[in-house]
């Protein structure tokens, strides 16, 4: 689709022959991955540039390098007169939805202009129609933002980094269980960092935060969701546990040493990164990051589980309740703390919106306990996109997609809240998969605008509408839920391994219908 040609010159046959300092400006109009093909003839001896973006700037033009910040969106050719077409070819994948044909000298005509897809095949095996056209919408986002993020490993983005970042593969590979119905890329991904010798530049203990991956580098909260995911990933798929023991307990050898007498960890070595938010602002700033230690009794817990560890089980009970007792003020949790001159930790007031999620999250936060009666009123009633959209109390920072928003989703699912799940879902994500088809790194539209993680919102939606609360694929148990959204008549498949789950709603009346070896229990 034509959408724009330069110099006030509108040609009324709409044709693509193009001379010196012309373009053309496509509008493929939802974001996707792959190879820009092109077929162009050219007339004369000519020197030609495919240009290429996610976005228009505000002049509604490609920028070529704005968006970008370390790379150029432009492939330069030099073609010879020739009576025949070339037929070319980018030599890697960009991830687009706006490009153009730019002819600096020369005169040429575009017979064709295609993208030539580079995306994961799978991805049809939970299928679902729903009577609200934007939660259709928000779907199709995701297996699209899912099926170009995914080949041999989970990309952070195709367009600007195609390396397999941890915390991301948490969400990701939840998308690739129930859309592909298989976990082989996560296991590839997870066994990588077990089988490589050693990183370079990266302590000893300690993971990198992306592999592979030019840059070595390490996010030390990102090493915490590696094992938090591994435990997930034990459900999805029945692997060895032993293979994966040493590089989780040499992670926690080596989180001992920032260690303090209260028993949580100190400011940490490395890039300490939590959340796209003024948050992340604390976790520089303080001695002790709540939510970073919140995240490491979580993994703690999980290891617990895994090795059937005591010891490691108490020390992560122990740091739940000490949080509790320097973080929470009865309504929130701060996000930090700092020594006096006594040595003594002292928490300030300090508290953003992402910290309450991480709280949850890390089942810091027990809904069954009355200690957070009115903490949980203020997770369904105060904090969300509303309170952002409203200007609600902006002296607590409002969190982002990545990740504050998006662990929002996953614990409003944990905790029953379907419908204020979906209309979450629908508040945030449904713009963005309205404008490019994909879901963006930021809620504002900033930088990259398909981002793979998100494709988790596809995994929430259809447990929120089936009143799912977990597969368990190992131990072929669906745990399912009375409690569901009766607001929306739905018709979906879920493929399983063995059989699937078909449920539909229907006037308000749910059937659930299973075939193959496993088993629905409501809980």
């Amino acid at each position: 689709k034509i959408i724009r040609e330069t110099n006030g010159l509108y040609i009324e046959d709409n044709s693509k022959d193009l001379n010196d300092n012309r373009y053309v400006l496509y509008n493929l109009e939802k974001i996707n991955t792959g190879f820009i093909c092109s077929s162009i003839t050219a007339f004369e001896d000519s020197e030609i540039y495919i240009i290429f973006s996610e976005k228009l700037d505000e002049n509604k033009v490609i920028d070529v390098g704005k968006e970008s910040r370390e790379h150029i969106n432009v492939i330069k050719y030099s073609l010879k007169a020739s009576e025949l077409p070339y037929n070319l070819q980018s030599f890697e994948p960009y991830s687009l939805k706006y490009t153009g044909v730019l002819v600096r000298k020369g005169r040429i005509r575009v017979d064709k202009l295609f993208v030539r897809e580079y995306s994961y095949p799978y991805y049809e095996n939970t299928q679902m129609v729903c009577s609200d056209e934007k939660l259709n919408t928000i779907f199709e986002a995701a297996k699209n933002g899912f099926r170009q993020n995914t080949l041999d490993c989970y990309m952070d983005c195709p367009g600007r980094e195609r390396a397999g970042w941890l915390c991301d593969s948490y969400f990701t590979a939840q998308s690739e269980r129930m859309l592909a119905g298989t976990s082989c890329v996560e296991e590839q991904f997870l066994k990588n960092f077990v089988l490589a010798k050693d990183f370079p530049n990266i302590p000893v203990g300690m993971l990198p935060m992306c592999y592979p991956a030019g840059r070595l580098d390490f996010i030390p909260q990102w090493a915490m969701w590696y094992v938090i995911e591994f435990a997930e990933y034990l459900k999805r798929k029945k692997d060895d546990k032993t293979f994966f023991k040493d590089i989780i307990y040499n992670l926690i050898e080596y989180f001992d040493r920032f260690k303090n007498k209260y028993g949580l960890l100190n400011k940490l070595d490395g890039w300490n990164f939590i959340e796209w938010s003024a948050a992340n602002d604390y976790v520089e700033k303080f001695d002790v990051s709540y939510p970073t230690n919140m995240l490491y009794s979580y993994m703690l817990k999980r290891v617990s589980g895994i090795y059937d560890d005591a010891e490691l089980k108490a020390r992560a009970y122990n740091m739940k309740e000490t949080i509790i007792e320097y973080a929470f003020n009865g309504e929130d949790f701060a996000d930090g703390g700092m020594y006096n001159e006594h040595g003594v930790l002292e928490t300030g007031n300090n508290t953003t919106e992402a910290c309450q999620y991480y709280a949850v999250f890390s089942e810091i936060a027990d809904i069954k306990d009355s200690r957070f009666n009115v903490f949980f009123d203020r997770i369904f009633n105060f904090y969300g996109i509303s309170r952002e959209e409203n200007k609600i109390n902006p002296e607590i920072e409002y969190a982002d997609v990545f990740i504050g928003l998006t662990m929002r989703m996953e614990i409003l699912g944990r905790v029953k809240k379907y419908d204020l799940l979906l209309n979450d879902i629908k508040s945030v994500y449904y713009q963005m998969a309205k404008k490019t088809g994909t879901f963006w790194e930021h809620k504002s539209g900033e930088q990259s605008l398909n981002h793979g993680f998100l494709s988790v919102v596809g995994v929430y939606m259809v447990k929120a509408l089936a009143g799912i609360t977990e597969i368990n694929y190992v131990d072929k148990i669906i745990y399912m839920t009375e409690e569901y959204s009766e607001n929306y008549e739905y018709d979906m498949t879920v493929g399983l391994d063995s059989g699937g789950l078909h449920v539909t709603n229907k006037s308000g009346k749910r059937t659930v219908c299973l075939t193959g070896e496993y088993e629905v229990k409501y809980v």
